[in-house]
């Protein structure tokens, strides 16, 4: 029963991680490049020769976000002696190896491109960061100025390459509860541990890691972390069945 529920949240979890765009009709697809050393992940890259791929994000409330990526083409132990130098990285926690990739979570104190994405409601499909370059594939939603996007984007990131764009038609999906409505339930701790808990393999059966794993690497008590994980569960699960009324 509990590994029935676990799956039922994790399928759950998923749903709402695509954004609103997911609704439309269709969406505008751009691929963009950078090869700018601005970004912290970026300097992780190059200082190591890792590639990291961007898992997800949550947004601090005084916009430091902390984020999750994998890597491969390094090891633990230098992505963490490398993440000592970059001045951006408040902390960086090794979680575990997912399919041959090291899985992190880092607490940053600067932005990085996908953030500066989310504010125009982007759905980041793909962000690959090497030492030479970082490349995004991303969805707009179809009504968005993709002009203004990207000069936004140029003032943090001056040299951002529009290398293609597209427009994708897909067909609307019924009942699917936006990512907004769920985020909006959860504090940024409970978004924090719900989504540590989903790419970490928690909700899996057998489980990947354990609630003693998960809490260990943050830092926190196991039951401190079953906590937030059931009062995450219980915003989540009141969006998807009540519509957020109770």
């Amino acid at each position: 029963m509990l590994a029935e529920l676990g799956r039922t949240i994790a399928h759950a979890i998923h749903a709402a991680e695509r954004s609103v765009t997911n609704r439309m009709d269709s969406v505008t697809e751009l691929t963009l490049r950078t090869t700018a050393m601005t970004s912290p992940l970026r300097r992780l890259a190059q200082a190591t020769g890792a590639e990291i791929a961007f898992e997800g994000l949550v947004p601090g409330s005084d916009d430091t976000p902390t984020v999750f990526f994998t890597t491969t083409g390094t090891t633990p132990e230098a992505l963490m002696a490398a993440s000592e130098d970059v001045l951006a990285v408040r902390e960086l926690v090794y979680l575990a190896d997912r399919e041959e990739r090291g899985l992190f979570k880092a607490h940053l104190t600067d932005p990085i491109l996908a953030s500066y994405l989310l504010e125009h409601d982007a759905r980041v499909r793909s962000l690959t960061i090497g030492a030479a370059a970082a490349t995004i594939v991303v969805d707009l939603p179809s009504a968005a100025d993709v002009r203004e996007v990207i000069e936004d984007i140029e003032q943090t990131v001056p040299d951002i390459e529009l290398l293609s764009r597209r427009t994708r038609t897909q067909s609307p999906e019924k009942g699917v509860v936006s990512q907004t409505a769920v985020l909006d339930r959860l504090t940024p701790r409970q978004q924090e541990v719900l989504q540590l808990a989903y790419r970490s393999g928690y909700f899996e059966s057998p489980r990947v890691q354990t609630g003693k794993d998960l809490a260990d690497a943050l830092g926190i008590s196991p039951s401190t972390f079953t906590n937030h994980i059931r009062g995450a569960e219980r915003g989540l699960l009141n969006v998807v069945f009540d519509n957020g009324q109770r």
